[in-house]
């Protein structure tokens, strides 16, 4: 690109971060700078792998890339003719509303076969290769005579207080499938109540998806950001999730096999790790099809570029240098953006050990630290005065997402305020007690089930009388009784609180 770089060094910008920009923290803005997600996305834990086997259940903590794989096959799908996906988020559907059509709370798992159902029909409708069958064309006509009802996106427009509104007219499906209807629906009308409908519709979407002019796509339903409006303080809350994974489960591993459809659940692994103790069958379903998604690997200091975070930014570096014309050492990339040298300042780690101190070794962290970095002017490769710059700016960041993510625990804003005055208190003194951190807790009306929730987000670390830290997501947890260990605080939390010491 001579132009923009000719435009740069008139400038006086091609040697400092003017333009360089390496992603959003979001997946869903991953489009700038010439790039979409399809660019950006690598697949380094081999994720897509995984979900091409029997496993349909993805984990990982907040900002470890779950919603990165679904906008991924989300694009693969509009880009690649032979894919076809349809998302479902809990902001796109009113299960609370939804309950009330079905009047009884027990017909959750209904609920979901409806949705998932739909969204297959939803698919099947948007393949043309085969809409020429009579099959596809009833389909169609079914579909525009049910759009209230299947199209579970729009409930919201739909007046469910009418029974009408609450049955199915499948007129147009009676005749060309009529074998379906005289093993499932025993009836000589031509309207059901939905969910009496279910068993039919399977019958016929599994039917379709096994035609030989649809059986060479892959049809994916993927449900995502189920943590929205989640409180792990309801088991409500915990069965329904639990109903989805046991309806995911049925229809992956019987209804749907022999096909090329498949349904993945990506959620957050706080909340698939509460479900433990709320049914029999949990781990072992969870055990036999989660894939979860961890980015923590040992940091060897000669061989930093091979690991999992490295590889991730590096592409990323490759990507914006590239796209600014700009020239890069290509072996290892982030040494052209920061100078990595171990060195005083950094306690004399490099910059990349410094740095993922910071972090929970997360995708999320690293884009946090260098979000608006196109919009700064700091010399290249960046020295550790700017670094630090950058750091400061991430704590503070990194503090509000804590937060976010914490609500799923607690019932309103106000505990969480709280939980973050008593840590800024503990801040001030290293290497607690168990005991010494209850009473400081209780002091700020909170309880002694906070200190386990701080444990589990890692915002207090044991130590052991080695000097050992148990980060949960580095290594094993702890053993025996946590009264043997003292508890310290992670560095991006407690540099927000002291800020001078970055």
């Amino acid at each position: 690109m001579p132009f923009l770089k000719k435009v740069q060094e008139k400038l006086g910008v091609i040697n400092t971060t003017r333009g360089v920009y390496l992603g959003a923290p979001e997946a869903e803005g991953e489009i700038r700078a010439g790039h979409g997600l399809l660019e950006f996305f690598e697949d380094y834990m081999h994720v897509i792998e995984d979900i091409a086997t029997e496993r349909f259940i993805i984990t990982g903590r907040k900002g470890a890339g779950k919603s990165a794989v679904v906008r991924y096959l989300r694009d693969n799908s509009s880009e690649d003719n032979e894919m076809y996906s349809a998302t479902v988020r809990p902001s796109d559907i009113d299960l609370e509303r939804a309950i009330h059509i079905i009047d009884d709370a027990r017909q959750y798992s209904q609920l979901y076969e409806w949705i998932i159902l739909t969204k297959f029909v939803k698919m099947l409708l948007e393949t043309h290769d085969v809409q020429t069958t009579e099959e596809y064309c009833a389909l169609e006509r079914f579909q525009a005579k049910n759009s209230g009802l299947l199209n579970v996106d729009d409930w919201d427009t739909v007046n469910f207080e009418k029974e009408d509104s609450r049955l199915i007219n499948f007129s147009a499906l009676k005749s060309i499938f009529s074998a379906e209807f005289g093993k499932t629906l025993k009836t000589t009308g031509i309207k059901a109540h939905f969910i009496k409908f279910i068993p039919t519709l399977r019958a016929i979407v599994m039917k379709m998806l096994r035609f030989e002019g649809l059986n060479r796509f892959d049809f994916l339903v993927l449900f995502d950001d189920l943590d929205i409006n989640f409180k792990l303080s309801r088991d409500e809350d915990k069965n329904r999730l639990l109903d989805l994974v046991r309806v995911t489960k049925l229809y992956n591993t019987e209804f749907l096999k022999g096909t090329r459809g498949k349904i993945l659940i990506f959620i957050r692994d706080d909340v698939s790790d509460q479900l433990n103790g709320m049914a029999a069958d949990k781990s072992k379903i969870f055990s036999s099809y989660e894939t979860r998604l961890s980015w923590y690997d040992h940091l060897d200091i000669d061989h930093e570029e091979s690991t999992l975070l490295r590889k991730f930014i590096n592409k990323r570096i490759q990507l914006a240098f590239d796209s600014l014309g700009r020239s890069y050492d290509t072996s290892d990339p982030w040494k052209s953006l920061v100078d990595n040298t171990p060195c005083r300042e950094y306690n004399d780690n490099t910059t990349f050990k410094y740095i993922l101190d910071f972090t929970f070794y997360l995708p999320r962290d690293l884009l946090l630290i260098f979000k608006d970095l196109e919009k700064k002017e700091l010399p290249l490769p960046m020295k550790p005065t700017d670094v630090k710059v950058l750091l400061k700016e991430y704590v503070r960041r990194k503090k509000d997402e804590i937060e976010d993510e914490l609500t799923i625990q607690f019932e309103d804003r106000a505990s969480i305020n709280q939980l973050m005055a008593a840590l800024k208190e503990l801040s001030n003194r290293n290497n607690y007690k168990m005991k010494d951190v209850l009473d400081h807790l209780n002091q700020f009306g909170l309880n002694e089930n906070i200190f386990l929730v701080l444990i589990d987000y890692n915002l207090l670390i044991p130590k052991d009388k080695k000097g050992k830290l148990y980060y949960k997501y580095r290594e094993m947890p702890v053993e025996g009784d946590l009264n043997d260990y003292v508890f310290t605080m992670p560095k991006c939390l407690y540099c927000y609180f002291h800020q001078e010491k970055i």
